[in-house]
């Protein structure tokens, strides 16, 4: 209750010196009640938000626990590394006609490389070969060997 009071005073002498009205002056002091109640039914949600967070992985880790995979060992596991590559779902692209839109597909080639590689083709004219990428900003030997496969034939370009 002294809390309660001392706020009252608080709001009371801010409405006098503000030169509000009485109407003003519950205005506001039913704005700061609302507030007070939103922040604390916040905490209280968050705090059962993250209980019941918490209990979710408590469950997963004991079902986890129970199936014994802690048992297992480097000699027991082996993982097979594989690299999809989905040049059979991508058609070839070519450098010559691309746009923003179908260069942004290659691998590693985001909108600002992509742009670089429009600005580039404006200026010196059509690529005659892949390894013109390589002149471009953001294309290394890397890059231009991981999106070489997802390009129409060096052969064609010039066309």
């Amino acid at each position: 209750m002294k809390l309660f009071r001392k706020l009252s005073s608080v709001l009371v002498r801010f409405s006098y010196k503000m030169g509000l009205s009485r109407e003003e002056y519950r205005f506001l002091s039913g704005l700061f009640l609302i507030g007070i109640v939103s922040v604390l039914v916040f905490h209280f949600w968050k705090t059962d938000r993250n209980t019941k967070i918490q209990s979710e992985f408590d469950r997963i880790d004991s079902i986890f626990n129970q199936t014994q995979l802690s048992n297992l060992t480097e000699d027991t596991i082996s993982v097979q590394k594989t690299t999809v590559r989905p040049t059979s779902i991508i058609k070839p692209l070519n450098l010559n006609r691309a746009g923003l839109e179908e260069l942004t597909t290659l691998p590693g080639i985001g909108e600002k490389t992509a742009t670089n590689i429009i600005g580039y083709r404006s200026i010196n004219g059509k690529f005659k070969s892949s390894t013109e990428l390589l002149n471009i900003k953001g294309i290394g030997e890397k890059k231009l060997e991981r999106i070489r496969p997802f390009l129409v034939a060096d052969s064609l370009l010039s066309e």
